[in-house]
């Protein structure tokens, strides 16, 4: 098992910026990119009055900026590849827009002596994630995560670095991702097969899931830079209402790109790739294949890194989690100070309440009579401790999974939750 990193400190972060009502839901977004701001680049509320939802500042100089935005066109004021610091924010969230989310959150650290792809930096994560917080059951895309884009000499770093610094920051931001019930899509720089595989194997376990471009070597020199997860993640958000809907088989529109003059091309064309032996661990990576001559990505595979390999597909993962926040906010809403048979039957309805929309729409078997699954709930008396737990067992339609959840509730505490 690979050991767990020490912990990070947390600072106190106070909100200093203001919801702004009418078209913005300050609620939890579908689809929330997060990235540094490269240096000297102007506050998101100067470039975004109308878009801000909430500011925050941990201090004379930390701070972050969250917006929403709905159109391409909006996203040509985020940093970019044209900055001295580049960034994929500005291509990422366009990318997202036109993979197919009505909406895009962009989260926006802005950190002095940083660079847009110093993710693993302890000031980094802890000036987001008050922001974080107020975000659950989001999917959540870090476009920088991989190190900086390469745009001349000088401007990239090695491959090993990269992958190192990528490991450090995500399993860093992934210990709240549980307890937040958010969904993670990782972009995997292409690197060679061992270095990736070491990269690869200390990320097991997380709540996300690993984005790999594949398609002809001048289709990846046009797209393999960009972020594949903003697209991954688009389709997943596009599919809230139908959240347990398959991911393979979507043809996600891709524009833009880098030009490949012809000549490449006929380079590219003319290379012997040698033939490498396929890594087991692919089989549990999101792959995006690039056709040549089509201007759409394919979605090939819906795997998840979470625990066991092969058992979460994407869409499952993000549907446990959303039955999971719901049981969890039905069971909060349970006040008492003793426990006793009555107050037991009140959590069974509460909680039966909870699942019935997943019955509804097919997500969950219907119990007997085609009402919610069975719960057991008991109550425990005793006047030193009470306490109320349900257990229920549910069969997850879409992929014939069967799913128990324990729920302990005690007075004036959140209710406990475990799902598996």
């Amino acid at each position: 098992m690979t050991p767990q990193l020490p912990a990070i400190p947390q600072r106190v972060s106070v909100a200093v910026g203001s919801v702004h009502s009418g078209q913005h839901n300050p609620g939890a977004a579908p689809l929330l990119l997060v990235g540094i701001a490269p240096p000297d680049y102007p506050s998101l509320a100067q470039l975004y009055p109308q878009n801000l939802l909430r500011a925050t500042k941990g201090g004379t100089t930390l701070g972050a900026e969250h917006i929403r935005l709905g159109t391409a066109s909006s996203a040509r004021l985020l940093p970019g590849l044209d900055a001295s610091a580049p960034s994929r924010l500005k291509d990422s969230v366009q990318l997202a827009l036109a993979g197919g989310a009505p909406q895009v959150d962009v989260l926006l650290a802005r950190i002095p002596g940083l660079m847009p792809w110093d993710l693993d930096d302890d000031d980094f994560q802890t000036t987001i994630d008050s922001m974080l917080f107020h975000q659950p059951g989001a999917v959540l895309v870090f476009p920088d995560l991989g190190g900086p884009s390469s745009i001349g000499p000088g401007t990239d770093q090695g491959i090993v670095t990269r992958l190192k610094r990528m490991v450090l920051a995500t399993r860093k931001l992934s210990r709240s991702w549980p307890e937040r019930y958010q969904v993670a899509c990782i972009d995997l720089p292409q690197a060679p097969p061992n270095e990736l595989r070491a990269a690869m194997t200390r990320l097991i376990g997380i709540d996300a899931a690993l984005v790999a471009w594949e398609g002809a070597p001048h289709r990846l020199q046009a797209h393999g830079w960009r972020s594949g997860a903003a697209l991954v993640g688009s389709a997943l958000a596009a599919s809230r209402n139908q959240m347990s809907a398959p991911l393979v088989g979507r043809r996600l529109v891709l524009p833009g790109g880098r030009r490949i003059p012809v000549a490449e091309r006929m380079v590219q064309l003319r290379l012997t790739r040698e033939r490498q032996v396929r890594d087991p661990l692919e089989d549990f990576q999101v792959r995006l294949a690039i056709r040549r001559g089509s201007e759409h990505a394919n979605i090939e595979s819906e795997g998840s890194f979470r625990r066991p390999l092969g058992e979460w597909p994407l869409p499952c993962l993000r549907t446990v989690k959303t039955i999971n926040q719901r049981v969890q906010q039905s069971a909060e809403q349970l006040l008492f100070r003793s426990a006793d048979a009555t107050h037991a039957i009140a959590l069974q309805t509460a909680l039966q309440e909870a699942l019935m929309p997943f019955v509804r729409s097919g997500i969950i078997e219907p119990g007997p009579g085609g009402g919610p699954p069975e719960i057991e709930a008991r109550a425990d008396a005793n006047p030193t401790a009470p306490n109320l737990g349900a257990r229920i067992s549910l069969r997850l339609v879409p992929w014939q999974r069967a799913v128990k959840v324990n729920v302990s509730l005690k007075p004036g505490e959140s209710p406990d939750v475990e799902v598996s």
